[in-house]
């Protein structure tokens, strides 16, 4: 084994070695094994020539992938197909990058470890492109037939995986040069620079289509890969030119937040060196995850979007958030390898000569770590293209003509777990969080073990001797409001350190600042919902509310005398929704955010019932519904469900997540017209067929629509019925329509 001495003599150094080890790594490597360069500080010109082929790359990714997907569907291919065709660019981000960037740190070039692959990249970009642009056109004469637009599209499809192939090495060379040949305080300002450059190749990109719209096929959008395509299939040229200048504007805006940004941040972009401002809080780490939540609330602002003006600004916006994805990460990563880089070539140095091999094992390999980058940026997007097919094949499916919008909605996906009911703020939580209170899932038990405040529990505990009672939570209804019927407190397993009395109040707050309103010390507003009431220790205590009538109520706060703890609060009554102005929007008439609610059910032994009408898929089987095993021949079980508003069926969906050995085995589901009635039998004779028995199978969403649909021309439904043959679980039941009249309680 070699052991590397700081004392070593400076005769063992080997000049001639050193000379070698110049020439193998190459000319813009070598700049790495100067003693000084890590602290040597790049200027701005250096920074734009080693920052700027970012801009024509960009220039090339913006037109083939505004061009691409309509060319594609042009051809006759599904939107669904489409987007499977664009798992390309994530694909060889998964798998070219990694062993291109392994590759070139193993590379000992005369040329430097990343210029070869960055010139043999330009080529195959060069002629992949000339290739897709030389074509034949699916519009002319050569290619009228089925068997020539087939050869076309497989053309195509190949050309632009070989496209993305070509990319890699050119994209992960740019990057890592970047890394190498910059100080560590110059990475955040070089990762800046790069991401302004490619803003404005996509601006380049995107000015062309705009001064010569009729001869672009295209719909501009980089990332979100739009595409306007009217009811004949076929491009509209109104659709194309706002979103060509939809997304100019795109462009502008990333621009200018990648150019301002850096200096709001304390970075300068007009010297090599960061400015020292005083510690802040907020920093290029907080930035980004503000972008995030930006991008993801942007996503669902597209339910509201009615007018072209509004799409506009919408898309244009959301450049905010696609600036910071192209500066932060590589900022962040660049700033700790060039560091890390700095360290090993200062210990190198220090150490005087030793073999290659030795050098090769203090090797940071920029480039495989890149790679590895890429590989996390990428697998996402292989899971966002296969949902987008899902999505769209699940939209044409339910006859919906806004895939596209429901793509974008699902984007901010993540964000709607908390769009359900929240703890807003309370008085003390010492000893156990407020945010255990509306947990769907019984509270447990775990004695003997201890946190830091005390023993562990499975509620909301306040500290003792509270001088100023009561303790209090503020919650906000996951309804958008609800008639409250029943309240329900559950002190399990607090013994001793239980609540003596409750009482609850409510109040109806709407708008942007209700949330801030109703926390408020002064806010005067709320009124009784359930007077005081005595507790006692572990046990479950409910009560009815009848003197609510039909007061709404968007919050309620919990609270408790003196002090003490509480597992559960259940609230129980009635949504009361905001249904659509456009009675013909399809809306889920079962969900109980939208005043769904079971009336009957034949055995639970397992799950509640009610479960299977809540939003979401859920994280396991336990909030599903589930009947025990039947013994006899013929056996079924049944759930019957009010919906929120009586409507005209479109549509049903059975899904049986997480039940894989115990989903039944078939299912049927039929609905009745009973306005004015509550309840309804499973036995009832009136009864009809919606849909007739279809098998199941474990882990899936059923849809049922269009053939699968008996009974529904003409008709309208107050109540469904779901029959699971023989016995089994089921996590969601689902159905989908228009109102037929103004809702019912």
């Amino acid at each position: 084994m070699t052991v590397l001495s700081h004392d070593l003599d400076e005769s063992y150094v080997d000049r001639n070695e050193d000379d070698q080890i110049r020439g193998r790594v190459g000319i813009t490597e070598s700049l790495l094994l100067e003693d000084n360069s890590s602290k040597v500080s790049r200027n701005l010109p250096f920074l734009l020539v080693l920052t700027c082929g970012g801009a024509g790359l960009q220039v090339i990714w913006s037109v083939i992938r505004s061009n691409g997907a309509p060319y594609l569907v042009s051809l006759g291919l599904s939107k669904s197909l489409t987007a499977l065709v664009w798992l390309a660019a994530p694909l060889c981000g998964v798998v070219v990058q990694p062993i291109v960037g392994i590759l070139s740190d193993r590379t000992r070039s005369r040329w430097g470890r990343r210029k070869p692959f960055i010139v043999g990249g330009t080529i195959g970009v060069i002629v992949s492109t000339l290739a897709l642009a030389f074509l034949t056109s699916p519009l002319s004469g050569d290619a009228q037939g089925q068997g020539p637009r087939n050869l076309v599209i497989l053309l195509a499809i190949a050309l632009i995986y070989a496209m993305n192939i070509s990319i890699q090495p050119i994209q992960a060379g740019l990057r890592t040069l970047i890394i190498e040949n910059c100080p560590a305080h110059q990475q955040t300002q070089a990762a800046a620079w790069t991401s302004v450059l490619m803003d404005a190749g996509h601006a380049i990109a995107m000015r062309q289509p705009l001064a010569a719209i009729e001869t672009v096929n295209a719909t501009p959008m980089m990332s979100a890969d739009l595409t306007v395509i009217s009811k004949e299939n076929s491009i509209a040229e109104d659709a194309i030119r706002y979103g060509t200048f939809a997304s100019f504007l795109f462009s502008i805006v990333a621009f200018a937040t990648n150019l301002l940004l850096p200096l709001l941040l304390g970075f300068s972009t007009k010297t090599g060196l960061t400015t020292k401002n005083p510690p802040a809080r907020f920093g290029i780490s907080q930035a980004w995850t503000c972008a995030h939540i930006f991008f993801a609330l942007a996503m669902f602002a597209t339910m509201m979007v009615t007018s072209q003006a509004a799409a506009t600004f919408l898309v244009a916006s959301v450049g905010l958030s696609w600036a910071l994805t192209h500066w932060a990460p590589f900022a962040i990563i660049g700033n700790e390898l060039a560091n890390e880089l700095a360290a090993r070539q200062s210990f190198s140095t220090s150490t005087n000569g030793f073999s290659n091999e030795e050098m090769s094992t203090v090797d940071v390999q920029p480039g495989a770590i890149m790679g590895l980058h890429n590989v996390a940026i990428s697998t996402p997007q292989i899971v966002a293209a296969l949902a987008c097919s899902a999505i769209f094949g699940l939209a044409k499916s339910l006859g919906s003509q806004d895939g596209t919008g429901w793509v974008l909605r699902s984007g901010g996906y993540l964000i709607s777990a908390h769009l359900t009911s929240r703890i807003l703020s309370f008085s003390d939580e010492f000893f156990a969080s407020a945010s255990n209170l509306i947990n769907p899932a019984n509270p447990i038990r775990r004695p003997g073990y201890f946190v830091e405040s005390g023993a562990w529990y499975d509620g909301w505990e306040t500290r003792r001797h509270n001088r100023s009672p009561p303790d209090w939570v503020v919650i906000r209804l996951g309804p958008a409001a609800g008639i409250v019927k029943g309240v329900e407190i559950d002190t399990a397993f607090f013994d001793g350190n239980h609540a003596e009395s409750v009482e609850v109040w409510g109040t109806y707050e709407t708008g942007e600042e209700a949330d801030e309103r109703v926390q408020e010390a002064r806010y005067e507003a709320w009124r009784p919902v359930l007077g005081r009431r005595g507790c006692g220790a572990g046990r479950r205590q409910a009560w009815t509310v009848d003197d609510q009538g039909t007061r709404e109520v968007t919050h309620v706060k919990l609270c408790m005398y003196p002090d003490g703890g509480i597992a559960r609060i259940r609230l129980y009554g009635v949504a009361v929704p905001v249904w659509p102005m456009d009675r013909s929007e399809e809306v889920e008439l079962s969900s109980a955010l939208m005043g769904g609610r079971v009336v009957g059910f034949s055995d639970e032994h397992f799950g509640k019932a009610g479960n299977v009408l809540m939003p979401g898929r859920g994280a396991d089987m336990g909030d599903g519904w589930e009947t025990k095993r039947s013994r006899e021949s013929g056996h079924s079980d049944w759930v019957v469900v009010k919906l929120g508003a009586r409507g005209r069926v479109r549509s049903c969906m059975v899904d049986t997540m997480h039940f894989r050995g115990n989903f039944p085995q078939g299912v049927r589901i039929e609905g009745v017209d009973a306005e004015g009635e509550e309840l309804v039998s499973g036995g009832d004779e009136r009864w009809v067929e919606v849909v007739g028995v279809q098998g199941c199978e474990k882990d899936k969403e059923h849809v049922f629509a269009d053939g699968l649909l008996k009974s529904v021309e003409g008709r309208a439904f107050t109540h469904m019925k779901m029959t699971i043959i023989p016995d089994g679980g089921v996590k969601r039941f689902r159905v989908f329509g228009i109102q037929a009249q103004e809702r019912h309680l």
